[in-house]
């Protein structure tokens, strides 16, 4: 789960929400830095401030009702594999109001999940392939 300190204080709970979409996932694979075992994404100071984000008004007041209240339901579950987290309920929903405030189709849509697993599996099978090479190896 992602949680970050907004300049823009009355947008922290919209910022929350929209950080911990689908989206924000794939921007994360996109920009995170892959340098601990296993293929752990991690983000810091340089690759967050390449993330690029959602002004927060640009979500009507309904819309940002919506995506708060999904938000907080989601926040109570415990989260999965992103290979399982992409077909949830609230998962969907939380993203429908990003989605919507994109204009992104149906078939954008399902195309930035199929990026996220793509991404996401590229990483892990990339660390499984370097697990047991010695440090000095040039293969």
């Amino acid at each position: 789960m992602f949680v970050g300190a907004w300049l823009d204080r009355e947008g922290v709970e919209t910022n929350n929400a929209v950080a911990n979409s689908t989206l924000s996932i794939f921007i994360s694979e996109l920009f995170g830095r892959v340098n601990l075992a296993e293929g752990l994404l991690t983000t810091y100071g340089p690759e967050i401030t390449r993330f690029l984000s959602i002004n927060p008004s640009v979500f009507h007041t309904q819309a940002r009702k919506i995506l708060i209240d999904t938000f907080e339901t989601l926040k109570l579950r415990d989260v999965k594999t992103i290979f399982d987290e992409i077909h949830q309920p609230d998962r969907r929903a939380l993203d429908e109001v990003v989605f919507d405030a994109l204009g992104l189709t149906p078939g954008e849509r399902e195309a930035v999940y199929e990026a996220v697993v793509d991404l996401v599996r590229a990483r892990l099978e990339k660390a499984k392939s370097l697990q047991g090479r010695s440090p000095d190896s040039t293969e």
